[in-house]
């Protein structure tokens, strides 16, 4: 059902790989449950898409502030160093401002350009 009416936006599976090159740390973190086997219903190489989230980790959904402070911990970062990249401004966003962390939103396919520009790095 996913890969019939979903797919990734272009680039992704790309920029996944980069940072998995660049040994940068990211989490992929949903409010759906199986997480791994939704990203490769939509052909992505889940060991390129970092750690992997979903509501059976923590009990909780976003914009509950744990999930996020879990993922920090786990992924070793303090929160005011991470930016989350997210779809929704009241889970995505709000979860982010209540752990501490930074927060972009990407709505549109200019949004999705804007954040892979060459000056993002």
């Amino acid at each position: 059902m996913l890969k019939k009416y979903y797919c990734p936006r272009p680039g992704l599976s790309e920029l996944f790989e980069k940072l998995t090159r660049k040994s940068r740390k990211f989490a992929v973190y949903s409010d759906y449950p199986l997480v791994a086997e939704r990203l490769r219903a939509l052909g992505l190489n889940t060991e390129d898409c970092g750690l992997l989230y979903g509501p059976e980790n923590f009990g909780a959904q976003k914009p509950a502030a744990r999930p996020f402070l879990s993922i920090a911990e786990a992924m070793g970062i303090s929160p005011g160093e991470i930016l989350v990249v997210g779809d929704r401004e009241d889970t995505d966003g709000a979860g982010a401002a209540a752990a501490g962390m930074g927060f972009i939103r990407i709505k549109t396919d200019k949004d999705w350009e804007l954040f892979q520009s060459p000056s993002q790095g």
